[in-house]
C-alpha cells in the first residue's frame, strides 16, 4: 500500500494525506505534528484540539481570506504565525471519489511542501505545530510557523534600497542574479510555485544578498512534482515574480539579465526554450491585469513618488516589459 501512496503524495500532494513515514511529534486530540522544543508550552496551556486554540487566538487580529486566516501567536519563548483554515471542502469531486479519504487541507499542503524545501536547503519558514479535525467532508485545520527573522519582503526591500540611493546597475544586477540563482534552487528542489509573488520571496536584511539570503512563504498551493518544473510551470512561477516587482525598481536590462542567467543555471538546452518569452509575456500580462497586482504596482509607485525618486525603468503599464530570452 505505501508503494501504491508514494507516488500520489509526490504528484498529487493536494490531495494527499500525511506521508506514511511522518513520526509525529504528538497525538493528543487533534495536535498531529509538534518540534520538541514547543511541548512544554502546548502542554501548558493544554492546546490539543483546534477550539482551545481558537479561544487563544481570539484576541488577536489577523489577516482573513476565504474560511483561512493568519496572525501572530507567541508560544514560550518562540514567535511565529498561526495559518488557520476553517470548513474547507471537497472542491474537486472526481480526485475526492478516487482517492476516498486522502483529501486533504492546505495548512497540511503546505507543511509538506515547507519539509521538503527544508530538507533541500530552501531557506523557508519552520513548521512548529500543526494540528487537523475531520467532520465528513468538512476539514479545519491550523499550522503554526516559526517567524523568519532579519528577513523583509523583496517589494519593501527594492523600495528601501531605492530611497537608500543603491539602487545602481550593477547592484541591482548582482541582486538579479542572486534571484535567479534563488529561482533555479526552488525548480530544482522539484517544486512549482504558483503564488511567487515578490512579496512572498523575503530577503535578509543584508547590503547585498547572496542566493541563500533569499526565502519563500506562503507554500498552501505549491506542488511537489515527480520531475523538474515544465516550461509552463516555470514561466507562470516567473511571471507571478516578475510582474509583482515594479518596472521603475527593475527595468528592463536588469530583467533580461535576471532571465538569462535563470535560463543558463536551470535549463541550458531545454528545446522549448524559443517558446519561453511568448509563454512568459503571456503569463506577466495575465497578472497584471489582476486587481491586487495593480494595487500592488501602485503602491510601490507611489512609495517612490514619495521619495521623489524619479522611475528610472519602462511605465509599468508595459506588461511585456523585461520578458525577452536571447536563445
Amino acid at each position: 500500500m505505501s508503494v501504491i501512496m508514494t507516488p500520489v503524495f509526490v504528484s498529487l500532494v493536494r490531495y494527499a494525506d500525511l506521508p506514511s513515514t511522518l513520526d509525529p511529534g504528538a497525538s493528543w486530540g487533534d495536535l498531529r505534528f509538534l518540534v520538541p522544543e514547543l511541548g512544554d508550552a502546548i502542554h501548558g496551556q493544554e492546546l490539543y484540539d483546534l477550539p482551545t486554540l481558537d479561544r487563544l487566538t481570539n484576541a488577536h487580529s489577523g489577516s482573513h481570506n476565504w474560511g483561512r486566516s493568519t496572525m501572530p501567536l507567541t508560544l514560550g519563548s518562540v514567535h511565529g504565525y498561526l495559518k488557520r483554515e476553517v470548513s474547507t471542502y471537497r472542491k474537486n469531486r472526481l480526485a475526492a471519489y478516487v482517492l476516498a479519504g486522502r483529501y486533504t487541507t492546505k495548512c497540511v499542503q503546505e507543511f509538506v511542501v515547507l519539509r521538503w524545501l527544508r530538507a533541500h536547503r530552501v531557506n523557508c519558514p519552520r513548521p512548529l505545530a500543526l494540528w487537523t479535525r475531520r467532520r465528513g467532508s468538512q476539514i479545519q485545520a491550523a499550522l503554526f510557523l516559526e517567524a523568519l527573522r532579519g528577513y523583509r519582503p523583496l517589494t519593501t526591500y527594492l523600495e528601501q534600497a531605492a530611497i537608500d540611493g543603491r539602487l545602481s546597475p550593477p547592484w541591482t544586477a548582482q541582486l538579479m542574479d542572486s534571484l535567479a540563482q534563488f529561482a533555479v534552487r526552488l525548480h530544482n528542489a522539484l517544486v512549482h510555485n504558483p503564488d511567487l509573488f515578490a512579496w512572498h520571496v523575503f530577503v535578509r536584511s543584508v547590503e547585498l544578498p547572496k542566493p541563500e539570503d533569499f526565502a519563500v512563504i506562503d507554500l498552501q498551493r505549491a506542488l511537489i512534482l515527480a520531475w523538474r518544473p515544465c516550461c509552463v510551470r516555470r514561466a507562470r512561477d516567473l511571471a507571478a515574480l516578475l510582474a509583482t516587482i515594479s518596472d521603475s525598481l527593475i527595468d528592463r536590462r536588469q530583467r533580461q539579465r535576471f532571465l538569462e542567467r535563470y535560463m543558463e543555471l536551470a535549463r541550458p538546452r531545454d528545446p522549448w526554450r524559443p517558446l519561453f518569452p511568448r509563454v512568459l509575456r503571456r503569463r506577466i500580462a495575465h497578472w497584471r491585469a489582476r486587481s491586487k497586482v495593480r494595487r500592488a504596482l501602485a503602491q510601490q509607485e507611489e512609495v517612490l513618488a514619495r521619495a521623489a525618486i524619479p522611475p528610472t525603468g519602462l511605465p509599468s503599464n508595459n506588461p511585456a516589459a523585461g520578458t525577452e530570452v536571447r536563445t
